[in-house]
């Protein structure tokens, strides 16, 4: 990956927007103060590929501008020969939180005019990101260790990785993770190709080893099985001929013997046509005898008067039964009379009861009401004396509470006087502490700057001898002039620290000791205070006790002080105890009279009641005997008198009625025998005349209607022999009408018909018995060549052999048809069965070699040992030799750091921050070298930091190793407010500062120039001129 623009806008101190164009820029430095905002350069370009950085885990918070309302990174880099442009955006909402990220990724082409169009990209964060490591071929963990070394990570890496997570990093850096890739495609194509061979050698299963043979052979068997058919063809043809001619002789043979049949049938109907004719003349004579004897009987019947010439058999009944229940009715009517007169009576007693209840419970009520009147008066008494009590209770509990408040009160104020002595005591040993130490601190920090100039000079000049440029004047050193020895510098000043720290000690103490002596003044003062509103309160609460019980005697409890109050709500409480139980008593009584009063009502309300159905039940009787007397005759003159109630009921006429109706019913009874016995008489005939309906049905009727209906099947049975025969001139009579009389003359017509039918089938017959005895003969012959008898059966058993043979020879045809379609694509099947299997072989070995713990941790072991070997010599180079990389036996050893003056391995961590820095350089710069050996893509390398560690050789020495990486073509950044770094590097980036945000600018070469010049002679403000020449 090759930066070409960057643009940043909104981020961090970057307020309005910057664009950074790297292009043809192989080594440069970034370089400015700190805090300029140079870091930020790197952390925008990790979170417009990863939308990530090193700061946190939650990088949308910490890359906005606290005044900025958007965020925005492009970067346009180049990978693999093509150019992309990543863009991601934040945006505040308005509440001030910032929104989720939005990204892009565009693929740029130039074109014809030299300008760049999008091709293609995605614009999901997750494709984004997803998209980016497939290009780079890194995660962001990998791509801050080995492109893009952040500030504070640069030795992470070397130092602080695990063992396994720098392996997981360096199989990413060195491609090992795409033979995993390979590996599962392997697996994949392997277990794509298993069910594909599977389905081959299915589809082979079935497959003859020598198709051309096998096809020969099914060619053979259609030319034999076609034969066969044709042959069975023959012989089916031959026997359907003989079952036609046999079929012929039968049906000539039956023709003969339905006519000789039907001969025999017309004897048998000529005698019922005969015994028919009979049978009608008898049923004519016995009919017309029986009709006679009706007509009599009827004449005799009609004679009998009728009965509308008075009352009926119906009203007589009635009229008898409403005699009859009349005495019962009246009776009935009397005693409905009498209960009425009784209600009536009941009435009245019960009401006067009710009247005198009603009288008594007004009286109690009354008197009730006087008594609950006087009521009021004694409950205000017992409420105003309890009211005494509590209040005299309630004041009483505030003066001793009050008195309890003011002792406490004064003892609180009592202890915080007493411990005010010690506090001023401790406030005054703490301060004197406070100033011994600050004069102990003040000799041991002077000391120490003592102490400082003289280690200044000591590491000023190590590695100098007589004769080389000063590092302070820049004069030659002396002949004579040695270097300083080392002092006791560090003792120094962690002494100086050591004293600082109490310092700080004795003042936080003689503040604390002054602040807790302060806070007893005031919660002193507050005290006094309490005493002086508790005393106030004691005053109060005692005035307002006095108002309720007088002068207090203090030395009494408060029980005695309450017991005239209480004694006084007693009497009051017994009153009212006396007047509410004569109360009850009262009530009691009024509630007996109610009760009373409401028995009498109730009592009073039944009897009205009673009265009321009394008189319903006399109307109800009344009714019932007027309804009876209405239905009798008007003729019988029955007459019926009601009185008042009470009184008896008067009725006339009863007698002569009974007497009229007894007449009338005998009249009525001699009518009703007449006519039921001649009715019988009819009825008698009636069945005599149904009885010769049925024998006529039975003995004529059905016989001739059966007679008829063997003619008419005969007639058929002549119509088919006719047409069978083929013979003209046969006439059938018609069966239409046909009676009993005139049914002898038509059978005779049927027999004649008959016969002569029958004298030519018989005729027929004998002329086709010599075709039959031939036909018979091919049969017998086919039927004993394959075993089957009868004539249907035998055909049938040759249409299915011959059925059989046809479909086998088609059967034949199709699969000589089929298998000749199939026999290149067989020879093809066998040619893929056999590439298959050679691909699943090798398929199979490749997954094994690529397994996890063989072949990819070897190649990474090995590239890991290339590696290490590679950045010693660059270690060693630009150590002078003092230090080389340890070699390592296993991906899960730490790796180390060899003192080449000791021999003995280190530990990076124990390294100073210059050694650390160079060690990891090396690293960085031996991985661009092995990336280039093996056809990598890591194409840029940007280092944040550490330069600041080194010395003026290692610093020359680093730079010097980083300007051969970008002399073979890969671009090299380093980031370091060490403003020497400019001095040797072509592009020189100044990051400012202002008022206005961060700002960034190529250096113009007389610009990096004066940069230098100013650095050189440790002239102040050097990046302030810059930001001047910027403005």
């Amino acid at each position: 990956m090759r930066p070409l623009t960057l643009t940043v806008e909104g981020l961090r101190s970057f307020r309005a927007s910057e664009t950074i164009d790297f292009t043809g820029r192989d080594y440069l430095a970034i370089i400015g103060d700190t805090g300029a905002g140079k870091s930020s350069l790197l952390e925008a370009m990790g979170w417009a590929l990863y939308g990530n950085t090193s700061w946190s885990g939650q990088p949308n918070q910490e890359l906005m501008h606290d005044t900025s309302t958007a965020t925005r990174v492009v970067l346009t880099f180049s990978v693999r020969g093509q150019t992309w442009r990543a863009t991601r955006t934040l945006r505040r909402r308005d509440d001030r939180t910032v929104g989720a990220a939005q990204a892009e990724l565009v693929r740029l082409e130039e074109k014809g005019d030299g300008a760049l169009k999008e091709v293609d990209g995605v614009d999901k964060v997750r494709a984004v990101n997803d998209r980016v490591q497939e290009l780079i071929g890194l995660n962001y963990e990998a791509f801050k260790r080995t492109v893009v070394l952040p500030q504070g990570q640069f030795a992470q890496l070397l130092v602080a990785d695990d063992p396994r997570v720098r392996a997981s990093i360096l199989e990413q850096v060195w491609g090992v993770e795409g033979l995993a890739d390979i590996k599962a495609a392997a697996d994949e194509t392997l277990r794509d190709i298993v069910p594909t061979a599977s389905r081959v050698e299915q589809a082979l299963a079935d497959a003859p080893q020598d198709p051309a043979a096998h096809l020969t052979a099914l060619r053979e068997d259609v030319e034999r099985l076609t034969s066969v058919a044709g042959s069975a063809a023959s012989t089916t043809a031959r026997a359907k001929d003989a079952v036609a001619a046999v079929e012929e002789a039968s049906a000539k043979n039956t023709a003969a013997e339905n006519a000789r049949r039907l001969l025999l049938v017309d004897n048998s109907l000529a005698t019922s046509a005969n015994g028919l004719s009979a049978v009608a003349k008898e049923l004519a004579e016995a009919e017309a005898a029986q009709a006679t004897v009706t007509a009599s009987a009827r004449e005799e019947l009609a004679a009998v008067p009728a009965d509308d010439d008075g009352m009926s058999v119906a009203e007589v009944t009635t009229a008898q039964g409403v005699l009859a229940r009349l005495p019962r009715l009246a009776a009935d009517v009397d005693e409905a009379g009498s209960a009425l007169v009784e209600a009536r009576a009941e009435i009245d007693r019960l009401g006067n009861e009710a009247a005198d209840a009603d009288e008594r419970v007004a009286a109690a009520k009354e008197q009730q009401e006087q008594h609950e009147a006087g009521r009021a008066a004694l409950t205000t008494a017992v409420e105003e004396a309890q009211a005494s009590v509590h209040a005299a209770e309630q004041r009483l509990g505030a003066w001793r509470s009050a008195l309890a408040e003011q002792e406490s009160a004064e003892a609180s104020a009592a202890r915080l006087q007493d411990g005010l002595a010690g506090l001023r005591s401790a406030v005054d040993a703490a301060d004197a502490a406070a100033k011994a130490a600050h004069e102990e601190a003040t000799r041991a920090q002077s000391a120490k700057e003592s102490a400082d100039r003289e280690h200044a000079a000591i590491a000023a000049a190590a590695g100098l001898s007589v004769g080389d440029d000063c590092t302070v004047c820049h004069r030659p050193l002396p002949d004579g002039w040695s270097a300083p020895g080392d002092s006791a510098h560090d003792a120094i000043a962690a002494a100086a620290r050591k004293a600082v720290s109490a310092e700080r000690e004795a003042d936080a103490a003689l503040t604390k000791a002054t602040a807790t002596l302060e806070s007893g003044e005031a919660q002193l003062e507050s005290a006094t205070k309490a005493v002086e509103q508790r005393t106030a309160a004691v005053g109060t609460a005692e005035s307002a006790l006095v108002a309720v019980l007088g002068p207090v005697d203090v030395t009494r409890s408060d029980e005695e002080l309450l017991t005239g109050l209480r004694e006084k709500a007693e009497v009051a409480r017994a009153a009212l105890t006396s007047h509410d139980a004569a109360g009850r008593e009262l009530a009691e009584a009024t509630q007996a009279a109610r009760t009373a009063a409401t028995i009498a009502t109730a009592n009073n309300q039944a009897a009205v009641a009673a009265e009321a159905r009394a008189a319903a039940a006399l109307t109800r009787a009344r009714k019932e005997c007027e309804e009876a007397v209405g239905l009798i005759p008007p003729a019988l003159e029955i007459l019926v008198q009601h009185g008042s109630p009470g009184a008896t009921t008067q009725m006339a006429g009863l007698d002569e009625a009974a007497a009229q109706l007894t007449e009338r019913e005998s009249v009525l009874a001699e009518r009703s025998a007449a006519r039921l016995r001649l009715q019988a008489k009819l009825a008698e005939l009636e069945k005599e005349r149904t009885a010769l309906d049925q024998r006529r049905c039975r003995e004529l009727t059905e016989p001739l209607e059966g007679l008829v209906r063997k003619l008419d099947g005969e007639r058929q049975q002549l119509e088919r022999l006719q047409a069978s025969l083929g013979v003209d001139g046969v006439e059938v009579p018609s069966l239409v009408g046909v009676t009993a009389d005139s049914a002898p003359a038509v059978v005779a017509a049927f027999h004649s018909g008959t016969a002569r039918l029958a004298e030519v089938a018989v005729t027929r017959l004998n002329e086709s018995t010599e075709a039959l005895i031939v036909a018979r003969a091919v049969l017998d012959e086919v039927g004993q060549a394959i075993g089957t008898s009868g004539d249907v059966e035998l055909v049938a058993e040759l249409e299915r052999r011959q059925k059989d043979a046809e479909v086998k020879a088609g059967i034949a045809q199709h699969e000589a048809e089929a298998f000749e379609a199939r026999v290149e694509p067989i020879r093809q099947l066998r040619e893929a069965s056999a590439g298959l299997e050679e691909q699943r072989l090798v398929l199979e070995d490749l997954s094994a070699a690529l397994n996890p713990g063989a072949f990819p941790k070897w190649l990474t072991m090995r590239r890991s040992h290339d590696l290490l070997l590679h950045a010693s010599v660059l270690l060693e180079e630009m150590t002078a030799g003092r230090y080389s990389f340890a070699e390592v036996v296993s991906p899960d050893d730490p790796w180390k750091v060899i003192d080449n003056d000791s021999g003995l391995p280190r530990s990076p961590a124990s390294l100073s921050g210059g050694e650390t820095f160079v060690a990891s350089l090396s690293l960085a710069l031996g991985m661009v070298e092995m990336m280039a050996r093996s056809g990598g893509h890591l194409e840029s390398l940007w280092l944040d930091e550490g330069f600041g560690a080194l010395d003026r050789g290692n610093l020359d020495s680093a730079v010097e190793a980083l300007s051969q990486v970008a002399a073979r073509g890969r671009m090299v950044a380093v980031i370091s407010h060490v403003r020497a770094v400019a001095e040797q590097v072509n592009h020189v980036l100044a990051v400012t500062h202002g008022s206005r945000g961060s700002q960034a600018r190529w250096l113009a070469p007389n610009e990096r120039a004066a940069l230098a010049e100013m650095d050189a002679t440790g002239e102040p403000g050097a990046m302030a001129a810059v930001a001047g020449l910027l403005d």
